[in-house]
């Protein structure tokens, strides 16, 4: 199985409240297609790369603590 398949395998079998569900993905080579849910604001990185947007420290460590609940989650399940 390429790595690519074992990619979206995992992805279809990841669930956790603070990552944006993965739905599906289309293959096309040389083109790769992926399907999510939603997110209004747009992904992280354009969350964290908007200058116009004044992140505070509560949200910082928020955001943080989030994903280090996700990894952890992820670590566990892993094991």
């Amino acid at each position: 199985m390429s790595s690519g398949l074992d990619f979206v395998l995992q992805m279809k079998d990841l669930h956790h409240e603070h990552l944006v569900r993965f739905i599906g993905a289309s293959v096309d080579h040389p083109h790769c297609y992926f399907l999510t849910e939603y997110c209004p604001r747009g992904s992280l990185q354009d969350i964290l790369e908007n200058e116009q947007l004044k992140l505070d420290w509560t949200f910082r460590y928020s955001l943080m603590q989030d994903i280090v609940k996700v990894l952890n989650s992820e670590y566990q399940h892993g094991q």
